[in-house]
């Protein structure tokens, strides 16, 4: 259902998107913990301002990958990039080397099916692996500790919303007033993952069962889902196999194919398809079996 809780209680309309940051050459972009500690704080610093919602997170030495709620494509694919952008200026200052992130690729692929979305919501925590931790439980830059804890908070000290201008920005690497979150600090000054991440989300996602989720977690297929997730999202999809993903949908939402929908409900397919796959107007146009003027007319009609 694309109407999610938000964790201030909101109920909104939102779709989750896999966002992936991989270096170049196995380059390393998180040489310490200040630096792992940073892009994580820039990540939720972000969807603040984006009113998004981070469901999880895994971030390992030359890659990280999230899950994140947002009303669309492009805008989830805007998150990662401006993820990407402010991190380079953190690692561009800190270690006076350019161009490192500059070569880094992100990419955004919407989980459109639930067993899609777990195995992403699993794959990711997994990455904990990839830096040499034998038990992901113990991983310090994943939001593995906040999931089927109810929101319990393991190591409380501080609350963000507390921070002063000053302690805001050197702490949280942010200009911005940060004084309704319900953000806590630990002794080290990271963010509490059960504070910050949509834990209820993600423990939705697996039907509130952990021993759903630790099956799925021993029962990934990684490199496929490495494919999926990673290498695909470079590529726009052939109009043979957006004509396939586009009746899917449609039989899911109205148990009707594209064909048979009325130009109303072929409109909204239209607009949620624009905004949540690499696509254009011409392809939509192709797709739908309409004109381009047509497409283009409705999609302004709907952003209206």
């Amino acid at each position: 259902c694309p109407f999610v809780e938000m964790p201030d209680g909101k109920i909104v309309r939102m779709y989750p998107f896999h966002i992936s940051m991989e270096g170049m050459e196995s380059k390393i972009l998180f040489k310490d913990d200040d630096d792992y500690d940073s892009f994580i704080k820039i990540l939720f610093v972000i969807a603040y301002k984006k009113m998004n919602s981070v469901v999880e997170y895994c971030v390992v030495s030359n890659h990280a990958h999230y899950v994140i709620l947002s009303d669309s494509y492009y805008s989830a694919a805007d998150f990662g990039d401006e993820a990407k952008r402010i991190y380079s200026m953190h690692f561009n200052k800190k270690y006076r080397e350019t161009g490192i992130l500059r070569r880094c690729n992100t990419h955004c692929v919407l989980l459109d099916s639930d067993r899609y979305l777990r195995n992403a919501l699993a794959y990711d925590l997994r990455n904990a692996l990839d830096n040499g931790d034998e038990n992901i439980n113990d991983y310090r830059w994943s939001s593995f500790r906040a999931v089927f804890c109810s929101g319990r908070i393991q190591n409380p000290i501080r609350k963000v919303c507390n921070l002063s201008r000053d302690e805001s920005r050197r702490i949280m690497h942010t200009h911005n007033a940060l004084k309704d979150v319900d953000w806590v600090l630990n002794i080290n000054n990271e963010l509490e993952p059960a504070s910050t991440c949509n834990w209820k989300y993600f423990e939705n996602a697996f039907l509130n069962d952990n021993i759903f989720f630790l099956k799925t977690l021993g029962l990934l297929n990684t490199a496929e889902l490495k494919q999926q997730l990673i290498y695909n999202p470079k590529e726009r999809k052939k109009d043979q196999d957006m004509l396939i993903c586009v009746n899917d949908i449609s039989h899911k939402w109205y148990q009707l194919g594209l064909n048979e929908l009325p130009i109303e409900k072929k409109a909204r397919l239209l607009l949620f398809v624009y905004r949540s796959y690499r696509t254009t107007p011409n392809q939509m146009a192709r797709v739908f079996e309409l004109s381009r003027e047509k497409v283009l007319s409705l999609l302004h009609n709907k952003k209206q």
